[in-house]
């Protein structure tokens, strides 16, 4: 094949090159501007979004608590976060409304980017009547945490021990929802057993956290077997255990 021949079968081909060519440029054109325009298009992912409360739960949970009723007012604590690692990184500002009861304060803001607790004074007014604690957050999201309190002794206890026994056996009958139950003790020779992981200490307060409904037991220690512990009775969130020789 002669140099005129080649020459003229690269010119036939030509064409078609140019033609590949500019289509291959068409597409990266294309796929630029819709990577362009996804980029300015103001999509922007949800962020995460943390309204929790140790007594308050959402509307559905349908929760109720007893509370001391010799106590005038109890607290209701807000956090902006679930946990150290997930917190809601933008300000929630939220409101606060008590059926048969007040508010102290009646709103509020729980700020952003840290872990941040808001605690809230619900203080009853009719005893003989249960007290409805609603708080519903304004932005980024609207969240509604609820729940309803009543007066009284509605739970029950009973400690099961006899002098010589090395421990005793505590025993709870929860009637209300999922809470925390102060246990606290009077004699430095009684201890819940730590190895419990349902148990945590909070200064001088042993702190079990309830499932609700339910029958629940805990191991009381006794360095001293010459006491006994048993007794009995209602309570509302806290139960104090102390020891009486025989």
């Amino acid at each position: 094949m002669n140099k005129n021949e080649k020459s003229r079968r690269l010119l036939r081909f030509l064409p078609g090159i140019v033609l590949l060519t500019a289509l291959t440029a068409g597409v990266s054109v294309t796929a630029a501007r819709y990577v362009s325009r996804k980029a300015q298009s103001g999509i922007i992912a949800p962020q995460e979004f943390y309204f929790t409360s140790d007594l308050l739960k959402e509307e559905a949970e349908d929760v109720k608590y007893y509370i001391d009723p010799d106590k005038a007012s109890f607290t209701v604590q807000l956090f902006n976060y679930a946990d150290s690692q997930r917190i809601t990184q933008t300000e929630i500002p939220y409101e606060i409304e008590v059926t048969n009861g007040n508010a102290s304060p009646e709103s509020g803001k729980l700020s952003s980017g840290s872990q941040t607790t808001a605690e809230i004074t619900v203080t009853p007014v009719k005893n003989d009547q249960v007290t409805t604690v609603t708080v519903k957050s304004m932005s980024p999201y609207e969240k509604t945490l609820k729940a309803v309190f009543e007066k009284g002794l509605g739970n029950q206890y009973t400690v099961e021990d006899y002098v010589g026994n090395a421990a005793a056996v505590l025993t709870m009958i929860c009637a209300d929802s999922s809470r925390d139950i102060k246990i606290q003790i009077l004699s430095d020779q009684i201890t819940v057993n730590q190895a419990d992981d349902r148990v945590k200490l909070n200064g001088s307060e042993f702190i079990y956290t309830s499932p609700g409904l339910g029958v629940y037991s805990l191991i009381l220690l006794k360095s001293d077997t010459s006491l006994n512990l048993t007794a009995g009775g209602q309570f509302a969130d806290s139960i104090t255990i102390g020891g009486i020789s025989e």
